[in-house]
C-alpha cells in the first residue's frame, strides 16, 4: 500500500469545473443541470440495429424498444416541456453536435440550472429545433421514486458504471453523483 501521493494530480476540465464556479461565486446551491430523459448514445451499431437515419445523438428509446420500464421523457420534466418525446433523437445542443467524443452529458455540464438551450431534434425523419429550460434535480423523499413504484427510473450503479457512455443512460441513477439526465437520491 501506497504512503505518499506525490506527483499525483487530478484535473477537472473548465467546462464542466466553469459553471460550478460561478455557481459558487454568486452564493447559489451548486447543482448541475437536469433535463429529464432516459436515452441511449447513439452508435453505428446501434443506428444499423434499430434501422435510424442517423449514427450520431441521443435517442430517446422508447421503452419497448429497450426493455426498459422507464419511461424516455421524465412526466413533468424540462425535457416534457421541451415538448420532446420517446423516439427523438437530440442531435445537438446550441449549435454544438452530440457525437462519441463529445457526449450529451458532457455537453449539458457546461450550463447551469435555468439555462434556456436550443436542442436539434430528428423526429419521424424530420429535423425540428426545440427550446429548453434545464432545471435542477427534484429530490426523491421516496426511495421507490416517482410514483411510488420501486425500481422505476432507477439503476444500480453498477448497471451504469459497465454501461458506460455507448449504452442507455437512466433518468435517474441512484447512489451517483447526479448528471444532467439524473435525479439524486436524498
Amino acid at each position: 500500500m501506497a504512503q505518499t501521493a506525490e506527483g499525483i494530480g487530478f484535473a477537472i476540465p473548465i467546462d464542466i469545473a466553469k459553471p460550478i464556479m460561478e455557481q459558487a461565486l454568486a452564493g447559489q446551491k451548486l447543482a448541475r443541470p437536469w433535463i429529464g430523459i432516459r436515452y441511449e448514445a447513439l452508435t453505428l451499431q446501434i443506428a444499423d440495429q434499430a434501422k435510424l437515419p442517423v449514427s450520431a445523438g441521443a435517442w430517446l428509446q422508447p421503452a419497448s424498444a429497450s426493455g426498459s420500464t422507464s419511461p424516455a421523457v421524465v412526466p413533468g420534466s424540462p425535457a416534457e416541456k421541451a415538448g420532446l418525446k420517446e423516439g427523438d433523437i437530440i442531435t445537438a445542443v446550441n449549435g454544438v453536435k452530440i457525437t462519441a467524443t463529445s457526449p450529451l452529458d458532457d455537453i449539458l455540464t457546461q450550463y447551469t440550472p435555468g439555462t434556456t438551450v436550443a436542442l436539434d431534434v430528428l423526429r419521424n425523419g424530420a429535423s425540428i429545433t426545440l427550446s429548453l429550460t434545464s432545471g435542477r434535480a427534484p429530490r426523491i423523499s421516496d426511495p421507490a421514486g416517482p410514483g411510488g413504484r420501486r425500481g422505476e427510473l432507477s439503476a444500480a450503479p453498477r448497471d451504469r458504471a459497465r454501461a458506460g457512455r455507448s449504452s442507455g443512460r437512466p433518468a435517474l441513477a441512484p447512489d451517483l453523483d447526479p448528471g444532467p439526465g439524473e435525479v439524486p437520491r436524498e
